[in-house]
């Protein structure tokens, strides 16, 4: 990394905790105000980024660039009502769309047979679930990519640059190291990562699976 560049990593990181830091304390406003009312105890919170941000880690800053893990990987964070299994920490693959219904089964409501995503509250409680494909789209202005994961692979598609790559998030989590094939499982990623793109979208759609 040059000096030039080094600097600009700096710049863009110091302009984004400075973000961190306003949004942190107007959080901590509104925690406070549940403590004075009495109704902390009592509330399920959860807290969640919308999207992560690049800093030149694949030669660009900001978000909306791309499908890369720095853009995708946010944090989550859950309270429980009396603060149950606090502190703890889980380490699974789950989706934003997952959290809607995560609430709904906390609140002992029906789940929707529409919604795509699926309840996490076993995850929370015992620590397991089971596995999930993640996946994830990018259609904004000139771009157009889909990606689909799990803990150990990703596959990301560019249907602009017409590119698929393949990668090792077990030996490569940064992303550096696109491969042209599949690392594991040769009809996982691909096929899951097209057939969700599908979703919701008119006409008629068909997934073959390989004999």
């Amino acid at each position: 990394v040059g000096p030039h560049q080094a600097r600009r990593t700096q710049d863009l990181r110091s302009q984004y905790d400075g973000e961190i830091a306003y949004t942190d304390a107007q959080f901590g406003r509104l925690i406070e105000q549940l403590k004075q009312s009495d109704a902390y105890d009592n509330t399920l919170i959860i807290v969640v980024s919308d999207h992560g941000e690049q800093f030149l880690e694949h030669n660009d800053g900001g978000h909306g660039k791309s499908l890369h893990e720095e853009e995708l990987r946010v944090p989550l964070l859950i309270k429980l009502p009396q603060q149950q299994h606090g502190g703890e920490v889980r380490d699974a693959l789950v989706e934003m769309l997952d959290i809607a219904p995560t609430i709904l089964d906390y609140l002992e409501l029906p789940i929707p047979g529409t919604f795509r995503g699926r309840s996490f509250r076993d995850l929370i409680e015992t620590g397991s679930t089971a596995p999930r494909i993640g996946f994830s789209e990018l259609l904004l202005e000139d771009k157009d990519c889909i990606a689909t994961r799990t803990p150990e692979e990703k596959y990301i598609k560019d249907f602009v640059q017409q590119t698929e790559v393949w990668y090792d998030l077990a030996e490569d989590p940064g992303e550096w190291f696109a491969k042209t094939s599949p690392v594991r499982d040769p009809d996982l990623l691909r096929p899951t990562a097209h057939a969700r793109n599908l979703e919701g979208k008119p006409g008629l759609h068909m997934l073959i699976p390989p004999i």
